[in-house]
């Protein structure tokens, strides 16, 4: 897959934040634990002011059984996800002295 330093740079970016923004399905992903929450997206006329997870509908994304979801997942987002769980990985490794 190629993708150009603009979006790595931006996935780096988005990683560093504990809710990762998966634009392509409407959904952010905790960067600790892999929970999964539809996006909330507020807006100022056609200005998005911000983005925020509805903390009250997580499912981890292990228990994703959308085939569709998966499917609709943009390449940019895939990235990001694997980089969660390639932090995640990192930190229980350095945690347990691995």
């Amino acid at each position: 897959m190629k993708t150009n330093k603009n979006e790595n740079e931006q996935t780096a970016t988005a990683v560093d934040e504990r809710y990762v923004s998966l634009e392509s399905v409407g959904t952010m992903i905790d960067s600790r634990n892999g929970m999964t929450y539809p996006m909330v997206v507020e807006t100022e006329g056609w200005i998005i002011t911000s983005r925020t997870p509805d903390l009250t509908m997580g499912r981890h994304y292990d228990s994703i059984e959308n085939d569709g979801w998966f499917e609709a997942l943009s390449e940019t987002d895939k990235d990001l996800i694997e980089n969660v769980f390639d932090r995640m990985a990192e930190r229980y490794a350095k945690s347990r002295g691995i």
